[in-house]
């Protein structure tokens, strides 16, 4: 069922349609993160990087500076800057993995225009970004 599926995406790939956003969902272990580097592999941004970013092994405290990174002195340990994890996939995609926590973060950055913590220079990222859940 689930090869049919990827059967027909990608198909649609082929005949020049864009790929449509996809959640995958399924338990621990079955191979989520293997079908989303298939999708990365196959679509339109292969070319650019992959990143799996998996969000329940950073402390939700974290959270905004590893995804959006920081410049230097944004925070008291802050002693160069950092590019986040959507900055590293720019230009091409993004595994969020247990993301609720990302959703809130992300969802306050679009609503603020925040683009990082501390950068008076930002810069527009462009990432395909794949959620998963389970």
């Amino acid at each position: 069922m689930v090869q049919d599926k990827l059967r027909r995406l990608l198909e649609r790939q082929r005949a020049g349609q864009r790929l449509p956003p996809v959640l995958i969902q399924g338990d621990t272990g079955t191979g989520k993160g293997l079908v989303a580097r298939l999708l990365h592999r196959h679509g339109a941004r292969s070319r650019g990087p992959f990143v799996d970013i998996n969000c329940a092994a950073i402390p939700e405290t974290l959270l905004e500076a590893e995804l959006f990174g920081f410049e230097r002195g944004a925070f008291t340990d802050a002693r160069r800057a950092k590019p986040g994890l959507f900055q590293a996939a720019h230009g091409g995609g993004a595994l969020s993995r247990r993301d609720r926590a990302a959703a809130r973060v992300v969802a306050g950055q679009a609503a603020d225009g925040d683009r990082g913590a501390g950068g008076p220079d930002a810069s527009a990222v462009r990432v395909r970004s794949r959620p998963t859940s389970g």
